[in-house]
């Protein structure tokens, strides 16, 4: 299993249905033993790659992310109230994270500060970043649609009024 695997194979044209690794319980793997089709990861299946995962309590505006940590007050292109900065703005350029940023007040929280424009070796492959001005959601993970994907993979150049087969959400229960 290899972190950064996408559904890059000419023969995908759409989103692979979920489920596709039940049958491995919770053993990290893939079912036909490649990166073409559906993977788990610690019990994640499709943790990266395949559609984009949709964050909620994240909003980013011209580079500064907002958190919320109360899920019944999540909104999106809102930037006040529970929507707090965290304490540092994102890179404004594009490209191959080199350093995440840190907010003691928001440790869980990390988004790249520093990229790279240009790799050179894919041996040493690290998760890209996209981004642009302006109100924008956050995406992670991937899509079928990209050559590229990964647990850092962070798309922060959509806006909220954004749809498609590529950007979905993952149902998470919580206590």
């Amino acid at each position: 299993l290899k972190l950064g695997a996408g559904y890059t194979n000419a023969s995908h044209t759409g989103p692979i249905a979920s489920g596709g690794c039940d049958i491995l319980g919770m053993h990290s793997g893939s079912v036909d033993g490649t990166d073409n089709s559906s993977v788990v990861y610690r019990g994640i299946e499709d943790i990266f790659g395949n559609i984009w995962q949709f964050v909620d309590g994240i909003n980013v505006k011209d580079y500064q992310a907002y958190i919320c940590y109360d899920k019944a007050q999540y909104e999106v292109d809102k930037f006040g109230g529970c929507y707090q900065k965290i304490g540092y703005s994102n890179n404004i350029y594009e490209g191959w994270t080199t350093k995440f940023g840190y907010d003691s007040s928001n440790p869980l929280i990390s988004f790249p500060i520093e990229v790279i424009t240009q790799l050179k070796s894919f041996d040493n492959k690290i998760d890209y970043y996209a981004t642009k001005s302006g109100n924008m959601i956050t995406l992670i993970g991937g899509s079928y649609l990209h050559a590229g994907s990964g647990l850092y993979f962070w798309s922060i150049n959509v806006p909220s009024s954004e749809h498609g087969t590529h950007v979905t959400s993952r149902l998470l229960k919580t206590n």
